[in-house]
């Protein structure tokens, strides 16, 4: 987009709260319901900083209540004139994407600053991860049945904190299909936020190596559980159930996991979920698995011996066939990406555009003449439609918002 005097560009760096700004982007490829954005906390200006642009446009600071008033009523009048109108359905799901993009944003901001306070303030550590977890809480039970959608995080690749808020939405919502009480699963929502608290002991060139590791750096990289055990154990708020889960979340039913090679009831529930939500969660970065749909296929083919087959089935009803991240091919011959699973299986709601990348728009199946013809990878895409559908973004969980 080409400068002007009336829009100058601002790199993404110097934004700051009180400017409005409008994004270089389609609505498709950002969780805003709008392209302009008033940044009225450090959340929106993170959450612009994940999208990957160099610069936005400035029209305007905040310099008064009355002119940012003005301001944005003229913009209503703007975007009403100049944006097209969508169905009710999928303005909705824009709404709900949002919200649960930037409760998200949210929640992992928290759980960064959580890690950072536990030797300097654990008081404040206490504080904060305890308003963590009652904000999952809430957000899981928010509607009567909780689904999952599909989220992002800033970088290129997942974030400890990404994953490890991610890791908790979904050993939640297994944990309340499981009927498990709400106290023992605010200790598996604290525990998954914790879980890879002992990684930031390890050396960063191990953790981002991508070749297999030496038996040394393999060593080293298994003893993160009990790094973050030996921290936290002292830490009074946290409790044995979560302190399990920080120090054996790699352990498996049939005693091939570490760090202490436990066998089958010697670990219990709470762990046990998180144990298998923690091993899914890290195949989707893995390259042998292409998609989400062939990561959880290959837990429930291959991970029997390992992981209780009761679990695995649980794991499965909450992503569905089809699970959130997952690339498809539609019948109207348009290919997509599956943001929202739904209480039918068959037909989430998918970003989906046509093959060239044009006409992007967000679907719910149910609603549409439409199912899905077949799993594709990012290889089956043009380039333009891995830009329109963000093919190649990490994928993440998080519950999916109230649309009312």
């Amino acid at each position: 987009m080409a400068k002007s005097s009336s829009q100058p560009e601002i790199a993404v760096s110097e934004l700051k709260v009180g400017q409005i700004i409008k994004l270089p982007l389609s609505w498709t490829n950002h969780p805003f319901l709008r392209n302009r954005v008033i940044l009225k906390s450090e959340v929106e200006i993170e959450m612009i900083k994940g999208l990957g642009v160099p610069y936005v446009i400035l029209l305007d600071d905040v310099n008064s209540a009355a002119e940012n008033e003005q301001i944005s009523e003229q913009q209503s009048t703007e975007l009403t004139q100049a944006e097209p109108l969508f169905e009710d359905e999928s303005k909705l799901l824009r709404k709900s994407l949002a919200a649960s993009q930037k409760r998200f944003y949210k929640s992992i901001s928290d759980t960064k600053a959580v890690h950072s306070k536990i030797v300097t303030d654990p008081n404040g550590a206490y504080r904060l991860s305890a308003s963590t977890v009652e904000a999952l809480l809430a957000d899981m039970l928010e509607v009567d049945k909780p689904y999952l959608t599909l989220v992002e995080g800033n970088d290129n690749s997942v974030s400890i904190n990404q994953h490890c808020v991610s890791v908790a939405v979904v050993s939640m919502l297994m944990a309340r299909l499981l009927k498990v009480d709400q106290d023992l699963i605010r200790d598996i929502a604290l525990g998954s936020l914790l879980h890879d608290y002992g990684k930031f002991k390890v050396p960063d060139s191990i953790l981002r190596k991508k070749d297999e590791l030496t038996v040394s750096e393999r060593n080293f990289y298994n003893l993160h559980p009990n790094y973050g055990v030996n921290v936290l154990k002292d830490q009074e708020y946290i409790s044995k159930v979560s302190l399990h889960i920080i120090g054996h979340h790699h352990e498996y039913l049939d005693g091939s996991g570490y760090p202490d090679k436990l066998k089958a009831k010697q670990i219990p529930l709470s762990t046990q979920i998180v144990s298998l939500v923690n091993q899914f969660d890290n195949l989707l970065s893995d390259v042998r698995f292409p998609t989400p749909q062939i990561a959880l296929g290959h837990l429930f083919k291959n991970g029997a011996k390992k992981h209780s087959s009761n679990l695995i089935s649980a794991l499965v009803k909450i992503m569905g066939i089809y699970p959130p991240g997952t690339l498809v091919k539609l019948s109207d011959n348009s290919v997509g990406k599956v943001m929202i699973t739904n209480e039918q299986v068959k037909k989430p709601s998918v970003l989906c555009c046509k093959v060239d990348g044009s006409d992007a728009s967000l679907k719910t199946l149910s609603k549409e003449d439409i199912e899905i013809v077949k799993v594709i990878t990012v290889d089956d895409l043009s380039s333009q439609a891995k830009i329109s559908i963000k093919a190649t973004s990490p994928i993440s969980f998080y519950f999916t918002a109230a649309t009312s």
